[in-house]
């Protein structure tokens, strides 16, 4: 791996925590310590500091420039919400629903040519990824690496919930310590039942 130096990218890395900031409410001074950022890396991920310090967002080696910046909005979250104890895995899957989420939005808000399109080419991509896992494993199994196999049926499903419940009401799911059921009873009921009926009813092996 080595150090990222291309500044056009490191301004979009800003953009992206940005982004993300804005979108969870997160002013300033509560972000965690700034990452740097490598590139070469087998896959892409943000790798946290065990001792608390600036985590590292890794690159994929080989990622042309509409690839890195979707890796750059979908790590950017994780470095912003997932806990330093899920480390080395993203424990909830819905940390990779937002986090790919938050790489479309971030693609989308950022005002580069024909990044729009791209955006939209990556929904598509995610979305024809929704069969390589069932509802009922994405909700039932915590994750460890690799997880690349939920990427596409947490996308579907939290696009679903959003016009479910709507965007707002979707996003205090993005936490450390994510509770579908506590989140499902603190909605009002007609919106509980149109996240039930994309989720199904509550089990106790809901992760």
């Amino acid at each position: 791996m080595y150090p990222a130096d291309d500044k056009d990218l490191l301004a979009y890395f800003d953009h992206c925590v940005d982004v993300c900031a804005s979108e969870f409410r997160r002013t300033r001074e509560s972000l965690p310590p700034r990452f740097r950022v490598a590139g070469g890396g087998v896959m892409p991920e943000f790798r946290m500091d065990p001792g608390g310090g600036p985590g590292t967002i890794i690159l994929e080696r080989g990622g042309d420039f509409w690839r890195e910046r979707f890796q750059a909005g979908h790590e950017v979250f994780h470095w912003l919400i997932t806990p330093a104890s899920a480390y080395p895995g993203i424990h909830h899957w819905t940390h990779e629903m937002f986090a790919n989420e938050m790489g479309v939005r971030c693609l989308r808000a950022s005002g580069i040519r024909d990044a729009e399109a791209m955006a939209e080419e990556y929904a598509k991509w995610l979305e024809s990824k929704s069969e390589e896992t069932t509802l009922l494993k994405m909700l039932t199994t915590p994750l460890t690496p690799p997880y690349e196999w939920v990427f596409g049926r947490a996308f579907v499903i939290g696009r679903k919930l959003q016009k479910a419940v709507s965007w707002e009401r979707l996003k205090p799911l993005a936490t450390a310590e994510p509770d579908i059921r506590s989140w499902l009873e603190a909605l009002p009921a007609k919106l509980r039942r149109a996240a039930n009926e994309v989720l199904g009813e509550p089990s106790d092996e809901w992760v």
